[in-house]
């Protein structure tokens, strides 16, 4: 789910929106605020948090491109570690440490020292803010597979997506 949100708020504001939007101009937050799901407060706030509050530091950081390709190679390396060996999970971290040095390197290069080190850390906070947002996600996911679609959900989706969206833990930096 951190990709996901990383994809989704990226585009998004490269599009100047301050809410989530898909390619197609439809915004994410519209589709929950209809009728069907009129005086649901969870659906409401979960809507609101996942689809709308979680563009507020994007526009706020204004990542350039070079910026987030590396943090997508970052939170990728941290996001698909179930089931893979001591070894695997290892050679993921290293990974992620070499885009993050990359990063860094980048940022002091175009910013200087110190500009640079805080303009790292703001991506950093980028990259919690995409886990936090993630999870929102999954929660709101789950809210929707178990008490408006109940099995619904699980009998028309595909099961690893289905296993993305509703899974329990997430991967944590």
């Amino acid at each position: 789910m951190p990709l996901s949100i990383l994809l989704l708020a990226y585009y998004s504001y490269t599009k100047k929106y301050n809410t989530v939007i898909l390619p197609s101009g439809i915004s994410m937050a519209f589709g929950f605020s209809g009728e069907y799901y009129e005086g649901d407060e969870t659906i409401a706030k979960l809507s609101k948090k996942v689809f709308t509050d979680s563009m507020e530091q994007f526009n706020q950081v204004q990542l350039t491109e070079e910026e987030y390709v590396l943090l997508r190679a970052i939170i990728f390396c941290h996001s698909f570690t179930d089931g893979l060996s001591k070894q695997g999970r290892e050679l993921l971290l290293n990974e992620s440490e070499k885009y993050s040095k990359i990063l860094m390197k980048i940022l002091q290069n175009r910013h200087g020292d110190l500009a640079g080190a805080r303009r790292f850390t703001e991506c950093v906070q980028l990259i919690q803010t995409c886990f936090f947002f993630g999870h929102q996600h999954s929660l709101f996911f789950n809210y929707l597979a178990n008490v408006y679609h109940r099995d619904t959900f699980r009998n028309v989706m595909p099961k690893a997506f289905v296993n993305l969206c509703l899974r329990k833990t997430m991967n944590c930096l």
